[in-house]
C-alpha cells in the first residue's frame, strides 16, 4: 500500500499470479506525500475519510478475489505499508508521527472490522503487516501471523 498506488496480487498455491487489482490511493487528495496526509489527519473528519477510502479500495480487491475462490477456500492478504500509511489504514491518530522525536506507539497488534465477514488483523514494525481472512467472529487468525484468535 503506497502513497500513490494500492496494488493487490492474488497468488495460486503454486506461487503463480491468479489475478491483480490496482487502484490509485484515493488519499492523494490530501497531499502527495505522507507528511501532508499526517497533517490532514490531525482533523478527525479527514482521518476518518482517509480510513474509509483505503478500506474501500481493499474491500473492492478482496471482493474481486473472493469471486475466484472455490467453496471452502479462504482468502489471506499480506499487506506492506510504511508507518504513516499503516496508521491511516487503521484509523489511528497519526499526530505523533509528524513530531520530533518520531514515535509510533500503535504498531502493536490490533483487530478491526473491515467489511462483512472480512476481519483485518494488523501487527508489525516500520509499517506493519496485515492479514485479511474471510470469516467472522470465532475464527482463528494465528495463520496470518498475528497470533490472534477471535
Amino acid at each position: 500500500m503506497g502513497t500513490t498506488t494500492i496494488a493487490m496480487l492474488l497468488y495460486r498455491e503454486d506461487g503463480s499470479v491468479a489475478d491483480r487489482y490496482v487502484a490509485l490511493n484515493p488519499q492523494a487528495v490530501y497531499g502527495a506525500d505522507v507528511l501532508s496526509r499526517i497533517q490532514a489527519a490531525e482533523d478527525k473528519t479527514c482521518r476518518e475519510e482517509m480510513y474509509r477510502q483505503v478500506r474501500g479500495i481493499l474491500e473492492k480487491g478482496v471482493r474481486r478475489f473472493g469471486r475466484l475462490l472455490q467453496e471452502g477456500e479462504s482468502l489471506y492478504m499480506v499487506l506492506a505499508a510504511n508507518t504513516a500509511m499503516t496508521y491511516l489504514l487503521m484509523g489511528w491518530d497519526s499526530v505523533e508521527l509528524g513530531r520530533a522525536p518520531f514515535t509510533a506507539g500503535h504498531l502493536s497488534a490490533a483487530v478491526t472490522e473491515a467489511a462483512g465477514d472480512v476481519r483485518l488483523c494488523g501487527w508489525g514494525y516500520h509499517g506493519g503487516g496485515a492479514c485479511l481472512r474471510d470469516g467472522g467472529e470465532g475464527r482463528d487468525h494465528t495463520a496470518c501471523g498475528s497470533g490472534h484468535q477471535r
